[in-house]
């Protein structure tokens, strides 16, 4: 587990949890012990967004409610870009 500081807030990740987009200059952080992904911009190096995979917090067709994510990944799917996000107590994986 790492500890890593995104806009003066500590954060625990876990080794491999993280994905970079550079087209977008765009980290995806996966917190693992809120089951949230933290988005940051890699130019300001600030936090722009904090997605929630609690199940009534995501709008999706796909999966949701992933409780102790751990891994990360983006993928094409017909032209766009999105984020896979595995979870491990869930045994599901996020289509975001």
């Amino acid at each position: 587990m790492v500890e890593i500081e995104i806009d003066g807030k500590k954060v625990e990740v876990q080794a491999g949890s993280m994905v970079m987009d550079a087209a977008s200059n765009r980290l995806y952080v996966c917190n693992s012990f809120d089951d949230t992904i933290s988005v940051i911009d890699t130019v300001s190096l600030k936090e722009v967004a904090r997605v929630s995979l609690n199940a009534d917090d995501i709008s999706s067709d796909f999966k949701r409610d992933i409780q102790d994510a751990i891994s990360l990944a983006l993928g094409t799917i017909n032209g766009e870009t999105y984020l896979f996000v595995a979870g491990v107590t869930s045994n599901s994986v996020a289509i975001i």
